[in-house]
């Protein structure tokens, strides 16, 4: 009897903590944001019993390229609605039947989305972040690292909006395709690498080589400038893994814990991610404000 009363109470308390969490903030699914595609939809978290208009953090799913819908990311789309941030749940197309332009396309036109539908969910244009993971980061690096450069805009939809963002977070992401297949280094950080290399080909397009256009296009390396990258995240610039700084008014963190293989949203790496996520982007985006100490770069 003892036993069954204290499995109870943790099942209550347990489910009393989801429901205070839950009440915390309201979700608008299912909101299409292009006419590319009917799949191309968004959840939109929204904290509640805020008068205050909220930063805006795209979130962005992983999954080798390949088209996702976004809610295998839910938690961590609650976790920011949770704590003060709206939170865009956006889905993408992708391989085989959509290269690398299309999928940024669409995250770009999540962007817009969200800037042109600003003021009816009290969110502040002037305040949208990306966050993603694997795949995830990629797209929200090169989100960071594009701006509204029109070869990665698609055939627009809120055309008169950006699609700019001022923060990401972006963590084991491929940043540099060239130098993932080249680099001896990296080659021998990955395992099946050989699959690897035909996946990120049919995503991109063209048969691999150093020297192909649109492996160099694809990597958000190839669109940061130089100068200003070692003035990002405490001078973080490039590592080893080709993972880049971004140019301002970007700031990029990268995430460098790779996780567990398998790992999955309740695991350790990724509840760390979160807490990184919104650690910096809320630093980004002046959101909270916190002991100088523990604060990293400020954007101008």
């Amino acid at each position: 009897f003892r036993f069954y009363l204290i499995k109870g109470t943790i099942l209550a308390a347990l489910l009393f903590s989801i429901a205070l969490h839950a009440s915390s903030y309201e979700v608008e699914k299912g909101l299409p944001f292009s006419e590319a595609d009917p799949s191309l939809t968004l959840d939109l978290y929204l904290p509640k019993e805020n008068d205050e208009l909220n930063p805006c953090i795209v979130v962005i799913q992983g999954g080798g390229f390949a088209p996702q819908n976004g809610q295998k990311f839910k938690p961590f789309a609650a976790y920011l609605a949770e704590r003060g941030f709206a939170a865009a749940l956006v889905s993408y197309r992708g391989r085989p039947d959509h290269n690398y332009l299309d999928t940024i396309a669409d995250n770009k036109a999540a962007v817009r989305f969200v800037r042109a539908k600003s003021s009816k969910y009290k969110i502040d244009p002037d305040r949208i972040g990306a966050m993603g993971r694997s795949a995830g980061g990629t797209l929200a690096a090169m989100l960071a690292v594009t701006g509204d450069d029109p070869k990665f805009e698609g055939n627009g939809d809120h055309e008169d909006h950006s699609s700019g963002i001022q923060a990401a977070v972006a963590f084991c992401g491929v940043f540099d395709f060239v130098s993932r297949f080249t680099d001896e280094r990296q080659i021998a950080l990955q395992p099946g690498v050989k699959t690897k290399i035909i996946s990120n080909g049919e995503w991109i397009g063209p048969a691999f080589s150093a020297n192909q256009h649109d492996w160099i296009n694809a990597s958000a390396i190839n669109h940061v400038d130089r100068k200003e990258s070692s003035r990002q995240s405490g001078g973080a610039g490039v590592d080893r893994r080709g993972h880049a700084a971004a140019p301002e008014p970007a700031l990029q963190h990268l995430y460098r814990n790779p996780g567990e293989p398998g790992s999955s949203i309740r695991r350790g790496p990724v509840r760390r991610g979160q807490a990184c996520t919104d650690r910096l982007l809320g630093d980004a985006l002046r959101w909270r404000q916190g002991d100088e100490s523990t604060q990293l770069s400020r954007l101008p």
